[in-house]
């Protein structure tokens, strides 16, 4: 099975084949799975989440999501409702040569892209637009990832938690 994650700037989105999740901290919204968990400034590991996919390539084959990061356990700590926090997705893809990335649950993102193509790997916070909206219990992205084998889509979800 594919690796999935994805990322949050204070908060994150991930795939299981990169990185452990993200430690929680105290400043950070985004923590583990755990209800208790506490967050803090951002650790140097997540920084580094996604920088470099762990999967070989082949030439010719379907594209392969390595990495979307945090973690499907991990969630987005919000104080209150009408929160709006800094949201950053990151990825690393193998035999790809453009990524695409929507809101909601879709076959293919490029059609409905909240961006252009990005690259096979990179970081998109939407020049600091991107938000995470804290009144939804969770919000649903489509990451696309294409390339000369064809094409392969992930669906993951950042869940929004309350003290």
């Amino acid at each position: 099975m594919r690796a999935r994650h994805a990322l949050v700037v204070f908060a994150l989105l991930a795939l299981t084949g990169c990185a452990a999740p993200a430690p929680a901290t105290s400043s950070s919204p985004i923590a583990e799975s755990s209800p208790t968990a506490e967050s803090s400034p951002i650790p140097d590991a997540v920084a580094a989440s996604c920088a470099a996919p762990t999967t070989e390539s082949t030439a010719g084959a379907a594209p392969v999501i390595d990495c979307i990061y945090p973690d499907p356990e991990a969630y987005v700590l919000c104080t209150k409702r009408t929160q709006r926090l800094p949201l950053e997705l990151r990825w690393a893809t193998v035999n790809a040569d453009r990524v695409f990335i929507a809101y909601g649950s879709h076959d293919d993102a490029e059609p409905v892209a909240f961006t252009g193509a990005l690259p096979p790997v990179g970081v998109y916070d939407g020049g600091g637009e991107l938000r995470h909206e804290c009144a939804e219990v969770a919000t649903s992205y489509t990451i696309t990832a294409k390339g000369e084998g064809g094409m392969t889509s992930e669906v993951f979800h950042l869940q929004t938690r309350l003290p």
